[in-house]
């Protein structure tokens, strides 16, 4: 019966923050916002191979990352696909996967994690991502919290 609470109780927080108010977060030189949901706080930002952007995190130790690149749009599906083979090599069992020319979508599995990843492409040289990882156990309760960040996720001042 404990569990069952628990369980009760931490879809309740998790909807609660569904209806909770968002954080806008975006890159200006970039092109692009998406929302980041109640409870996740930054913690750090990120900066290499020309990327850009920044980590965040809530206390139970789930992750979003949200970053731009620059980037050809003929070349979207390239770094898509290698950016989905960097996560195979990290040991992530890819399990969806749908490529398009204007924007990708990927999630898989690995360690009892589910990790989500959006791409977008923005003012034709530009690639919005975000990336979020959590519990496989939630997955039911982030379906929600991932829909929103995905509709979220648009260009803005291109």
């Amino acid at each position: 019966m404990r569990i069952v609470l628990t369980l009760a109780a931490l879809t309740l927080q998790l909807t609660q923050a569904v209806a909770q108010e968002w954080t806008p977060f975006g890159i200006k030189k970039f092109g692009f916002i998406v929302d980041v949901p109640p409870g996740f706080v930054y913690v750090r930002s990120v900066r290499e191979n020309g990327e850009e952007g920044a980590a965040f995190r809530n206390a139970d130790g789930d992750a979003i990352v949200v970053w731009g690149i620059r980037l050809n749009i003929r070349a979207f599906r390239n770094q898509v696909e290698a950016l989905i083979g960097q996560h195979e090599g990290e040991g992530w069992d890819i399990t969806y996967k749908r490529l398009t020319p204007k924007w990708a979508a990927y999630s898989g599995i690995k360690d009892g994690l589910i990790r989500y990843v959006k791409a977008i492409a923005v003012c034709e040289d530009r690639v919005a991502f975000f990336l979020i990882d959590y519990d496989r156990g939630f997955k039911r309760d982030y379906d929600p919290v991932v829909t929103q960040m995905e509709k979220s996720l648009k260009r803005e001042g291109c």
